[in-house]
C-alpha cells in the first residue's frame, strides 16, 4: 500500500507541478520561431509584382477623379499643416488627442513637391502602405498559418479592404489602420535574424507612433514575455517602449486637451455597431444582399446576424486538436474589444475604425479554416480538411468583388484636385491675392490653402504686385 501510494503520489505530483509549465508551453507555441530562410532574387521580384499590383488594385477602384486626382479630407488639413510649420513642429503637434508619427513625416516631405503632384503621391504612399503591410503580414503568418490559400484570404481584404471606394484607402492619414493590424502579427512574429526582428521593430514603433490605440495589443505582448525567453522579444519590447515614450512628448505638450468630447461608451452601442459593420462587412455586404431584394439597415443587420452565425458554425464543423484554437480566439476576441475601444472614444460608426477588427475578423476565420493533417487513404476526410477553408476562400474573394467599386465615398463626386489647382493658379493672377483656397474631398468645409508663391512659383511679391502695361 505504501509503495502503491507512493507510486500514485509520484504520478500526480508532476501533473500539480506541471500545470504552469504546461499553460506556458501552449503560450509560447503561439510565437514560434520563423525558418529564417533565405530571401532569394525570385522572392523579391514575386514580392515586388505583388506589392506594385496590388497598389494598382486599389488605386484603380476609386471613381470620379480618380485616387491620383483627388485628396481625402484629413489628408488636405495635414498637408496645409506642413505648408505653415517646419517638420519638427509638425511632428510633435498632437491632433485629436496623439501624435502622428508616419503620417506626418510623409506629408511634410510631399509639402516639398509641387503642388500639383500632392494628390498623387498620397494617394500612390497610401495605396503602397497597405501592399507593404499585407506582404509582410503574409510572410511573418508563416509559422502559425502554413497554408498559403488561407494567407492569402488574410491579406486581400488588406490591400481590397471590403467597404468600397472608402475612406480608408489611397491616403496617407489611415495608414495607422493597416500599421495597427501589422503590429498585431509584429507582436506574434518570431524572427531569428537581426535584419528580421529590427523591422517587427521598426514597424511596431512606426504604429504606436501614428495612433497610441496600438498599445491595446500589450496583452499579447505580456503573453510572449511570460511564455518565451526575453531575449526573443527585447526588439518588441524596445519599439513599444519608443514608440509610448514618443506618444508620451505628445501627452507633455497638451495632446489630451486636443480630443474633442465626442465618446459613448454604452456597450450595446459598441456591439451593434460590430455585428453590422464588422461581422457583417467580413463575410458578406448589404451590396451583395441588394441582389435577394434585401436593401437598407434590415440588410446590414441580417448580414451581420449571418456572418456571426457562419463563424460559430465554423467553430462546431472544426472542432479538432490540430487547429490553432488559442490564435483564433485572441484574433476574435482582440478585434471585438478594439473596435469597441475605438467606437466608444470616438462615439461613431465610420469604416476606419473597422478595419482591425475586420481584419483580425477574418484572420480567426483564416486559422479555423487552415487544413490540417487528414487520415490517410480516406478521401471523405480530406474533402473535410479542405472544404472549410475553399468556403472561405469562395467568400472573401465575392465579398471583394462585389465591393471592389461603389459605396459611399465623397472622393467619387469631388472637384479633381487638377482643376483645383488650375483654378488657384488663375486666382493668384489678380492683383493683390497671396494665396488660393482649394478644395478637397469630401468638399464642404475641407480645403486646403495654399500660398500663391507655391502655385506659381513666383515669389510672392511679383505673385501679388500689379503687372506692367
Amino acid at each position: 500500500m505504501t509503495a502503491e501510494t507512493t507510486g500514485r503520489g509520484r504520478a500526480n505530483a508532476p501533473a500539480q507541478e506541471t500545470t504552469a509549465a504546461m499553460l506556458r508551453r501552449r503560450a509560447a507555441a503561439l510565437f514560434p520561431q520563423d525558418a529564417a530562410s533565405r530571401v532569394g532574387a525570385w522572392h523579391v521580384t514575386l514580392g515586388v509584382v505583388f506589392v506594385l499590383s496590388a497598389a494598382a488594385l486599389s488605386l484603380a477602384r476609386q471613381g470620379g477623379p480618380g485616387a491620383l486626382d483627388s485628396i481625402w479630407a484629413e489628408d488636405g488639413s495635414h498637408y496645409q499643416f506642413a505648408f505653415n510649420h517646419d517638420a519638427i513642429h509638425a511632428l510633435f503637434t498632437p491632433v485629436n488627442g496623439y501624435l502622428l508619427l508616419v503620417q506626418r513625416i510623409v506629408l511634410s516631405v510631399i509639402a516639398l513637391f509641387p503642388v500639383a503632384w500632392a494628390a498623387a503621391l498620397m494617394a500612390v504612399f497610401g495605396a503602397l502602405a497597405s501592399s507593404l503591410c499585407a506582404l509582410l503580414v503574409y510572410h511573418a503568418s508563416a509559422a502559425l498559418v502554413p497554408s498559403r490559400v488561407a494567407r492569402a484570404c488574410i491579406v486581400l481584404p488588406m490591400v481590397i479592404i471590403p467597404f468600397g471606394e472608402s475612406e480608408v484607402g489611397n491616403n496617407v492619414v489611415d495608414t495607422q489602420w493597416y500599421l495597427t493590424y501589422s503590429l498585431f502579427w509584429m507582436l506574434l512574429w518570431n524572427p531569428r535574424t537581426r535584419v528580421r526582428q529590427a523591422l517587427a521593430a521598426v514597424v511596431i514603433f512606426a504604429a504606436v507612433g501614428s495612433d497610441p490605440l496600438a498599445l491595446a495589443f500589450l496583452p499579447l505582448l505580456g503573453l510572449r514575455l511570460w511564455s518565451r525567453p526575453l531575449r526573443e522579444s527585447a526588439w518588441q519590447l524596445g519599439a513599444v517602449a519608443a514608440g509610448a515614450a514618443f506618444q508620451g512628448v505628445g501627452v507633455v505638450r497638451g495632446a489630451l486637451a486636443t480630443r474633442p468630447p465626442v465618446h459613448d461608451y454604452s456597450a450595446s452601442f459598441a456591439l451593434h455597431g460590430y455585428v453590422r459593420y464588422v461581422a457583417g462587412t467580413t463575410l458578406a455586404s448589404s451590396r451583395e444582399l441588394a441582389h435577394l431584394g434585401l436593401s437598407g439597415a434590415f440588410a446590414a443587420e441580417f448580414t451581420g446576424l449571418l456572418a456571426a452565425l457562419a463563424v460559430a458554425c465554423a467553430a462546431l464543423l472544426l472542432v479538432n486538436r490540430a487547429a490553432n484554437w488559442p490564435l483564433a480566439a485572441i484574433c476574435a476576441v482582440s478585434g471585438l474589444g478594439f473596435y469597441c475601444l475605438v467606437t466608444m472614444q470616438g462615439g461613431a460608426y465610420t469604416d476606419r475604425y473597422a478595419v482591425v477588427p475586420l481584419l483580425l475578423l477574418i484572420t480567426a476565420l483564416a486559422v479555423l479554416s487552415s487544413p490540417v493533417e487528414s487520415r490517410r487513404g480516406t478521401r471523405g476526410a480530406a474533402m473535410r480538411t479542405y472544404l472549410p477553408l475553399a468556403a472561405l476562400s469562395v467568400l472573401v474573394v465575392a465579398n471583394l468583388a462585389a465591393n471592389y467599386r461603389g459605396g459611399s465615398e465623397p472622393r467619387a463626386t469631388a472637384p479633381s484636385w487638377s482643376s483645383q489647382v488650375t483654378a488657384g493658379r488663375a486666382a493668384c493672377q489678380i492683383p493683390g491675392t497671396r494665396e488660393a483656397r482649394l478644395q478637397v474631398a469630401p468638399g464642404g468645409g475641407w480645403h486646403v490653402t495654399v500660398p500663391c508663391s507655391r502655385l506659381t512659383g513666383l515669389p510672392a511679391k511679383s505673385a501679388s504686385a500689379p503687372r506692367r502695361r
